[in-house]
């Protein structure tokens, strides 16, 4: 009786870590539960939740001469000390402790969840399973992103349940981000996934069964080109040439050939959609957007009007930045205005726009004559000369020094249509909204808060939230992270925090790695297993590089995939182990 139980409870956790694993690009926040303040039931917590708590009744129904695999004591360990690093820093975080705290919550969920999948796929069969499981649905979440590409209406009503922000821009680039928080969070469970999808391809017998697993691949490497994600791009690059490299040292035919079409389509692909946008190849080359608006104004240094007039006032515009500005077109470039009194109020904003008369390719200069809109009150005002993209952003915002100009507002009034066209706006306008700061001040940025409390950091997470005060700004963007695994933990966790996620990062890879060669037992599904192992090897290696630039362990898609693959990395490497032991005593001593 207990044995039939015990099958059963096994049989329904490995169905709910398969339902998890294809899910994993799936949390929908609209609709939730909202459980507490800081706390939402998605479908994805719940899924993950049930397969972890079948994984444990699995575990302690279990017959006791059915050997369950066991985690690595170094990775083990290294992994708790971490958890115990994590909440001293949260618990003794100067501000935000409650989110810090919360951080940690969903981290520990993240890895008990993986530990759910380790034990779960403790064969070949079940690990390939779930393995599958994930691959096909990022295929659907690629597929998805490409809809969303093509700017269909149910498809953008369809996303926006999935994220906070509607749309994702590089200047006036769009980005797709599909069912993922972010295009930087798309490109890491691309760059997850695709080493899969490319053992999956090589590892299957059924050519139909291949083509249509091909044109899964091919949906993700466009996908992942779309995300505009020059770290996604890149990584996954160098990760899909190192498992080409090990598939022809290793003499793995199937393998070598899927992961040199992989390594020759990803770039073919980024060359069609640069071709079709040139500036994917500007994005590619630039660290980031703000030499993209790069100007020098000369305006002169008064001017008078009289209330509600019209002032025509002359500038010299010079592009010193890295791209050609835009005459026309739904996103043209322009020069404008902010208007404030001499106590620095702002009177107007959202200043008339002066045309451009044509493309100002960079190093070029024209000459505007600017239109200014007085006040309807008399004073001395001052004009702070701003460059604009519509729709996209100010050049101020990217960092370029703004030019003045005093207005001297006497005389009489102009009355008339020309007192009717003054603009009151005091702030920006909605469709604009300030960027992040670039990534390498962040960088300098974490490594101002790393000064400031060496030892346990600002909080988990915290970075977030706290970096603007280290920045000097008044406002900032709290869903903004370093741009960084590395700099992010040393900035909220401190210096021995980072030592210790150093070394488990390590640790995994060098598990992972190890002994990473076909044995001569049972040769045939050993090769199948080796390739799966180089698969899941390189997933997390695209993490840890990818994770140079960016941050992912915050949104609960991310945290739970890099678990999860982290769970079936152990669990492949387990299984060859035992493979090799069961190889060992097949071996019998010549006579």
């Amino acid at each position: 009786m207990r044995a039939r139980a015990a099958g059963w409870v096994d049989r329904v956790a490995l169905g709910l870590v398969v339902l998890a694993a294809a899910t994993l690009g799936f949390d929908r926040l609209d609709p939730s539960l909202g459980l507490t303040a800081d706390l939402r039931l998605t479908n994805l917590r719940l899924v993950a939740t049930l397969a972890l708590i079948a994984g444990a009744l699995a575990c302690v129904v279990q017959p006791r001469r059915l050997a369950w695999p066991t985690l690595p004591r170094g990775v083990a360990w290294l992994t708790l000390a971490w958890v115990a690093c994590l909440g001293a820093s949260a618990t003794l975080a100067p501000t935000y402790q409650t989110q810090a705290l919360a951080f940690v919550r969903d981290l520990v969920f993240g890895m008990c969840f993986g530990w759910a999948v380790f034990v779960v796929a403790r064969s070949a069969t079940r690990l390939t399973l779930i393995a599958r499981a994930f691959a096909a649905c990022v295929i659907a979440v690629a597929a998805i992103g490409l809809l969303e590409a093509a700017n269909l209406p149910i498809v953008d009503q369809f996303v926006q349940g999935f994220r906070s922000q509607s749309t994702f821009s590089v200047g006036e680039l769009p980005r797709i981000a599909s069912t993922l928080p972010h295009p930087n969070i798309a490109a890491m469970l691309f760059g997850l996934a695709l080493p899969l999808q490319v053992v999956w391809i090589a590892t299957t017998r059924r050519l139909w069964i291949r083509i249509a697993l091909a044109l899964g691949a091919a949906i993700e490497l466009a996908a992942l080109v779309l995300t505009v994600s020059r770290a996604g791009i890149l990584v996954t690059e160098v990760v899909l040439a190192c498992m080409l490299v090990l598939a022809i040292r290793r003499r793995q035919y199937a393998l070598t050939v899927t992961s040199l079409v992989a390594v020759i389509g990803l770039p073919l692909l980024f060359g069609l959609a640069a071709l079709h946008e040139p500036l994917m190849l500007l994005h590619l080359s630039s660290e980031n957007v703000d030499t993209w608006y790069r100007a020098a104004y000369s305006p002169p240094a008064q001017v008078s009007t009289g209330p509600g007039s019209t002032a025509t006032v002359p500038v010299r515009l010079q592009n010193i930045g890295d791209r050609t500005w835009d005459a026309s077109g739904p996103h043209a470039f322009a020069l404008s205005y902010h208007l404030a009194d001499t106590d620095g109020q702002s009177v107007n904003y959202d200043g008339v726009r002066t045309p451009l008369p044509l493309d100002v390719a960079p190093g070029a200069a024209v000459d505007l004559q600017a239109q200014v809109v007085a006040p309807t009150s008399r004073g001395t005002y001052v004009i702070e000369w701003d460059g604009v993209q519509e729709a996209v952003t100010w050049f101020s915002w990217a960092g370029t020094p703004i030019a003045r100009t005093y207005l001297d507002v006497s005389g009489p009034d102009a009355g008339g249509p020309a007192a009717a066209v003054n603009v009151v706006a005091t702030s920006p306008p909605a469709a604009l909204q300030p960027p992040p700061p670039a990534r390498l001040t962040q960088w300098r940025i974490a490594l101002r808060m790393a000064r400031n409390r060496p030892l346990l950091g600002v909080g988990p997470d915290n970075f977030r939230y706290v970096y603007g005060d280290f920045a000097g700004l008044t406002t900032w963007d709290t869903g903004s992270h370093a741009n960084s695994l590395y700099f992010e933990w040393l900035a909220d966790t401190g210096v021995v925090a980072l030592a210790v996620f150093l070394w488990l990062s390590w640790r995994l890879l060098r598990t992972s790695f190890s002994d990473l060669t076909p044995v001569s037992v049972d040769g045939t599904r050993d090769a199948t297993l080796w390739a799966w192992r180089l698969g899941l090897a390189a997933s997390l290696t695209a993490w840890f590089l990818h994770g140079l630039f960016d941050y992912f362990y915050e949104p609960l898609p991310t945290n739970l995939a890099f678990w999860f693959v982290v769970g079936l990395a152990l669990a492949a490497a387990e299984l060859q182990r035992r493979n090799r032991g069961k190889g060992a005593a097949c071996v019998s001593p010549s006579t």
